[in-house]
């Protein structure tokens, strides 16, 4: 009987323990995957941050090169952004880029990234046909909505915005330098 109730007590100490792990483990798996979500995403809107936008440039040029569907980025700057940050405050400057994130969400399709590269500056990988006219189109709506009037502060605040694209063809340079001719094609 003693033996029995010994090991008794080791199977019911060894399932404590093999619980304690199992649970260890999904915390741990829920702690990297939040770490790897913050160090991918901007804190501030949510959106994919500068690093994510890089790894995702790197593969949609790939497949780009593999003759795969054309891409093209457009590098997207708010004008007067500094304005309403030493005017009005950057409480009401992170309300702002809040704000410019959704609608930037809005415009996009799923397949699309949209990213904040920091301070005032977004990007977005959109395919789409080489067709000047369309993309030019694209730029247009983006441009519409992120100038339309935003109710912020008890006030309305009109901002303007800037954008240069760069097209990612099958014989695209890597992602520096798409984003370097985006960043040119924005001034």
């Amino acid at each position: 009987p003693f033996i029995r109730v010994a090991c008794g007590g080791l199977a019911l100490r060894a399932a404590v323990v093999l619980r304690h792990r199992r649970r260890s483990a999904r915390t741990m798996a829920s702690t990297e995957t939040r770490l790897r979500h913050l160090a991918m995403h901007d804190p501030l809107c949510g959106l994919p941050n500068r690093i994510y936008f890089s790894e995702r440039l790197e593969h949609v040029i790939s497949e780009v090169r593999a003759g795969g569907p054309v891409a093209a980025v457009f590098y997207v700057d708010l004008d007067h952004f500094k304005d309403v940050n030493d005017i009005l405050g950057h409480p009401v400057g992170d309300e702002l880029i809040e704000a410019v994130a959704l609608r930037l969400r809005r415009l996009t399709r799923d397949n699309e990234v949209v990213a904040r590269l920091g301070g005032d500056e977004f990007a977005i990988i959109r395919l789409t046909s080489p067709d000047a006219p369309e993309i030019e189109a694209v730029a247009d709506r983006i441009i519409a909505a992120l100038c339309a009037p935003y109710a912020l502060a008890e006030q309305s605040i009109v901002i303007g915005a800037s954008i240069g694209i760069a097209v990612i063809g099958r014989n695209a340079p890597g992602a520096a330098d798409i984003m370097r001719h985006a960043d040119m094609a924005l001034y």
